[in-house]
């Protein structure tokens, strides 16, 4: 099967694209490199190095592959910069992604995986969070995937195409197949910002302690990295077998607040983080729990991974990285 991989250089969209070549995919990769990595790329996989906001050449590559499905991981993704800049989300996320579906409907593509977010439920009136749950973000960035979503379903019901939207939960954790891990700059994601001030003997800020939680700390779901990849080939599977459009949530049914997996990072690294809580973060609900049951009826998927797998494999990966940037 040949299929494009739109930010396949980045966090899950490499290690997705590594799934897919190990599975015989006929993979190209299109990245902007601006958050990617060139080295997380397969060889096996061609690059090309263009950004979703240039229509007329997106237009051109995607004619010239002819692929029978698009992944689509590309976006900004910091919910603190959406609050401080949401006309860039918007247009990086919303126009971006409109030019990358004009693309795929002029080339004939009509299968479409969509990397979407917990972000679109917004604070949550019922735990753990079915996908038919109310569409109501409370930050730019989860805001923005909410509208492409939207354009997907109307595309959709209109019989342009296809699509398989999976809204993540917290992704964490790196690859146990592949030399592959989290590298962000800045680091936004929690475990990684952990391990790097023990790496870096740092102070951790605990943003915001006051929230209606049993220890006052945001409650959130974790899924490993290589979990997440499995899913996306699943949804590949689903698609291709004829399945109707749908959305999936990808997240472990358990929660963990911040404070416990400070304690799990403590656990596994033998070191303890030297803490400072600080004030919340415009845009973070106290509490975001999958239910992923749909997922397990409709893909087949169940996650393997546990929260001591995340951290683990986290602190292997982000262990190398400091040695590869002291060399």
């Amino acid at each position: 099967m040949k299929v494009i991989v739109v930010g396949g250089a980045g966090y899950v969209g490499s290690h997705t694209t590594h799934a897919l070549a190990a599975a015989g995919y006929e993979i190209t990769v299109i990245d902007d490199l601006s958050t990617g990595h060139r080295e997380f790329v397969p060889i096996s996989c061609r690059l090309v190095t263009e950004s979703i906001l240039r229509g007329d050449r997106l237009q051109e590559i995607v004619a010239d592959i002819n692929p029978q499905l698009i992944y689509h991981f590309a976006a900004r993704a910091l919910v603190e910069e959406s609050e401080q800049k949401p006309l860039d989300y918007y247009i990086s996320n919303v126009a971006g992604t409109l030019n990358l579906l004009n693309a795929a409907l002029l080339a004939g593509c009509r299968q479409f995986v969509f990397s979407s977010t917990a972000a679109v439920y917004g604070v949550p009136t019922q735990l753990p969070i079915e996908e038919n749950a109310a569409i109501a973000p409370i930050n730019s960035y989860g805001r923005s995937k909410a509208m492409i979503e939207t354009v997907l379903s109307d595309l959709s019901q209109k019989g342009l195409l296809r699509y398989v939207a999976l809204r993540y939960f917290n992704a964490g954790g790196a690859s146990y197949r592949f030399p592959l891990g989290e590298r962000h700059d800045p680091e936004s994601h929690l475990i990684p910002r952990l391990i790097n001030s023990l790496l870096h003997e740092r102070e951790f800020l605990i943003c915001g302690h006051d929230y209606a939680t049993e220890d006052g700390t945001c409650i959130r779901d974790f899924i490993h990295v290589d979990d997440l990849a499995d899913a996306h080939i699943r949804a590949a599977d689903y698609l291709r077998e004829g399945h109707p459009s749908n959305v999936f949530n990808l997240g472990s049914t358990s929660g963990y607040s911040i404070r416990q997996i400070i304690s799990t990072v403590e656990q596994v690294t033998r070191r303890k983080v030297r803490l400072k809580t600080v004030g919340r973060r415009p845009g973070d609900p106290p509490v975001l729990v999958a239910n992923s049951q749909k997922a397990q009826n409709g893909l087949g998927w169940v996650p393997r991974y546990s929260i001591n797998d995340i951290v683990s494999t986290a602190w292997r990966w982000h262990s190398r990285e400091a040695e590869r940037v002291a060399r």
